[in-house]
C-alpha cells in the first residue's frame, strides 16, 4: 500500500446542504477543501499572519467578535465554489468570493455547521 495515495487533499468534497430542520437536500452544493490542501494552508497562513502583524501595530486586545470573523474566513478558506441550484440568499444568486462565504457563514450557522463538519471528515478526501 502506498501511504501517499491514500488521500487527495487537493480534490473537492460536494458538501450537499441540508435543511436544518428537516434534514432534507436544499439542491445547493458547496465544494469543500480539504484543510491540508495548499490553497486552504496559504489562505490560513495569510489571515493569521495579517492578524498578528495588525496586533503588533496596534497593540489592542482581541476582541471576539474579531475571532468570529476570523474562524468564519478561515473557514471560508475551504470553500472553492458553490451552485445555488436556482436557489437564492436574500432574494438572489450570491457572487462566489471568500469574503461573500464568510459572510454567509456568520449569517447562517447551520451552514456554518455543515462546512466545518464537510472539511473535517478525512474520508471525504480519499484518493479513491
Amino acid at each position: 500500500m502506498d501511504f501517499g495515495t491514500i488521500f487527495n487533499h487537493e480534490t473537492t468534497y460536494p458538501l450537499e446542504l441540508r435543511h436544518p430542520l428537516s434534514g432534507e437536500l436544499t439542491g445547493v452544493t458547496w465544494r469543500i477543501k480539504s484543510p491540508h490542501s495548499e490553497s486552504v494552508k496559504a489562505a490560513v497562513r495569510k489571515l493569521l499572519d495579517d492578524e498578528t502583524e495588525q496586533a503588533v501595530i496596534t497593540a489592542a486586545p482581541l476582541k471576539v467578535a474579531t475571532l468570529e470573523k476570523r474562524n468564519a474566513a478561515i473557514l471560508a478558506a475551504h470553500v472553492a465554489s458553490w451552485d445555488w441550484g436556482g436557489h437564492t440568499f436574500h432574494g438572489s444568486v450570491p457572487e462566489f468570493s471568500p469574503e461573500k462565504v464568510a459572510e454567509i457563514l456568520l449569517s447562517e450557522s447551520w451552514i456554518y455547521d455543515q462546512v466545518a463538519k464537510a472539511k473535517g471528515k478525512i474520508g471525504n478526501f480519499t484518493a479513491g
